[in-house]
C-alpha cells in the first residue's frame, strides 16, 4: 500500500506512476497540539498572516499585490500584514523590491517582517493574525501551514488549486480565490474580515 496526505495527491501520483488506485491510501497529515493554542480574540486592527517560505513559488508577489489592492482600492484603512518564514540571501533581496513597493504607496509602516522564525515564535505569530494566507504558484500536496492555522482558530484564503479545495472543504476553515489573481484574493480576504462565522 501507498499513503498520501490528500485524495488529490493520491489521484495526482496514480495518474504519474499507474499504481492501481486502491492501492493508494489518503491519511491527513496530524499536527502535535502542543503550543498550538486558540487565539483569545481577533487582533484589533486585523492583520493578515503569511506564513511558508518568503519567495515567488509560495506567492508573496501575489500576496504583497493583494494587499495593495485592498489598502488602495478596496477601502480599507487599517489592515496589517504579518510576514514569517524562511528567508535566504536571494529571498531578502527579493523582498526588498517589494519593500520599495509598499514604501512608495505608503504601507511598508503596515508590515512586519519575521525571518527564519521558531517553532514557537511561529505559533504565538498565528494567533496573532485574523486570517492566514500562502497564495503558493503551483500545486502542493497538503499545506502544512493551513492546518497550523486551523488548529489555532485562524481562517485561511488559498488558490483553489491543488490540495487546498479538499481541505478547505473538509474543515470549513475559509475560502478559496482565483490562482495568481491579486485582486480577487483581496476581495477574499474583505469578505473573511468581515464574515462573522469564519472568524
Amino acid at each position: 500500500a501507498m499513503i498520501a496526505p490528500t485524495h488529490y495527491y493520491a489521484q495526482h501520483m496514480q495518474q504519474r506512476t499507474g499504481v492501481p488506485a486502491d492501492r493508494i491510501h489518503t491519511i491527513y497529515n496530524g499536527l502535535d497540539p502542543t503550543g498550538y493554542e486558540e487565539r483569545s480574540q481577533l487582533p484589533s486592527p486585523h492583520r493578515i498572516g503569511f506564513l511558508a517560505r518568503v519567495c515567488p513559488a509560495k506567492g508573496i508577489d501575489t500576496f504583497i499585490d493583494a494587499f495593495i489592492h485592498l489598502r488602495t482600492t478596496l477601502g480599507d484603512t487599517s489592515t496589517r500584514l504579518m510576514i514569517a518564514g524562511a528567508m535566504t540571501r536571494v529571498d531578502h533581496k527579493h523582498m526588498n523590491t517589494h519593500r520599495a513597493r509598499l514604501e512608495k504607496a505608503e504601507l511598508w509602516q503596515d508590515v512586519e517582517c519575521h525571518p527564519n522564525v521558531s517553532k514557537t515564535e511561529k505559533q504565538a505569530l498565528l494567533r496573532s493574525c485574523s486570517l492566514l494566507s500562502v497564495p503558493a504558484d503551483y500545486d502542493e500536496a497538503f499545506g502544512l501551514y493551513m492546518a497550523e492555522a486551523l488548529l489555532s482558530g485562524v481562517p485561511v484564503v488559498q488558490p483553489d488549486r491543488g490540495a487546498f479545495p479538499e481541505i478547505v472543504a473538509a474543515s470549513g476553515g475559509g475560502l478559496l480565490h482565483r490562482p495568481g489573481d491579486a485582486e480577487h484574493l483581496a476581495q477574499q480576504w474583505q469578505t473573511v474580515l468581515q464574515d462573522t462565522e469564519l472568524n
